[in-house]
């Protein structure tokens, strides 16, 4: 992604290493990795899972595949080795037998969560990614439209699918519960809400989820995708900041202080603020 973030003027820590280094420091990374299954099983089925995890990510990543530019062939592959199949591995490192629905029951939730994980990073990069033309969901459809898959469809499965781990848990071992327990007011509890901050922090990212108010989401992605708006809401919903924010966002310095923002407000109390 060097040269896509170079174009979006985002920064990228690998463009400052040599390719010696980061040879180094990727072998070390995935050795790592792959030490304590190596060191702790012989199972064959975990090596397989662990070379196939191997497979998707160099699929998702280089070229002339690249599944990272391949419309839902992102979210899928992407879901598949960062969530479906480490959560197999552990599945089958703590429990004797398997069953199959059991299993399709937590490899469905799983995948599920990670098109939720990918298409919220997706919408943070959509500034960077329509900069650099970097083809994904986001650039393709919007992020309202991800907010609306989120929203409609893909949170109120995944609840349905961790509540049902939840209860298939309970007749396997006592360890699973608490972790299923966790998971589930995990799942329902904390709302999954797009975020649509596009110069975000590591913190900013992983609170992305956190409740906001529902003017807000509808706002943000309307008016940082630069088209027309009229917003209509009750006093103290934010509209006013919700305008505010998106337009400061967007506004670029400039020399000729050329106008870039015209604000008419109809009253004193709006004016001040």
């Amino acid at each position: 992604d060097e040269a896509s973030d170079k174009v979006a003027n985002k920064h990228n820590i690998t463009s400052l290493l040599s390719v010696l280094n980061k040879t180094i420091i990727s072998i070390l990374l995935f050795s790592i990795g792959l030490a304590p299954w190596l060191l702790f099983t012989k199972n064959n089925l975990f090596i397989f899972i662990l070379l196939l995890e191997t497979a998707l990510i160099l699929l998702y990543s280089f070229p002339p595949f690249r599944f990272k530019e391949r419309g839902w062939g992102a979210p899928i592959m992407d879901a598949l080795y960062a969530h479906v199949l480490p959560s197999v591995l552990f599945l089958f490192l703590i429990l004797s037998e398997v069953t199959p629905f059991f299993l399709f029951i937590v490899v469905t939730w799983k995948m599920l969560s990670g098109v939720r994980y990918y298409l919220n990073h997706i919408a943070l990069d959509f500034h960077n990614d329509k900069l650099s033309g970097t083809k994904t969901l986001a650039t393709q459809y919007g992020v309202l439209a991800l907010y609306r898959w989120i929203s409609k469809f893909i949170f109120p499965l995944e609840v349905l699918f961790v509540t049902a781990f939840f209860l298939l848990s309970l007749f396997y071992t006592p360890y699973v519960i608490p972790v299923a327990l966790f998971l589930l007011f995990g799942t329902i509890f904390i709302e999954q809400i797009l975020t649509t901050t596009t110069t975000a922090s590591f913190f900013v990212y992983n609170f992305s989820r956190i409740t906001i108010d529902d003017f807000y989401q509808k706002v943000f992605p309307i008016a940082l995708s630069g088209k027309d708006l009229c917003g209509i809401a009750q006093t103290g919903t934010g509209k006013t900041l919700s305008y505010l924010l998106p337009c400061i966002h967007q506004w670029k310095y400039n020399k000729a202080k050329s106008i870039q923002i015209l604000i008419l407000v109809p009253t004193r109390e709006l004016v001040t603020q």
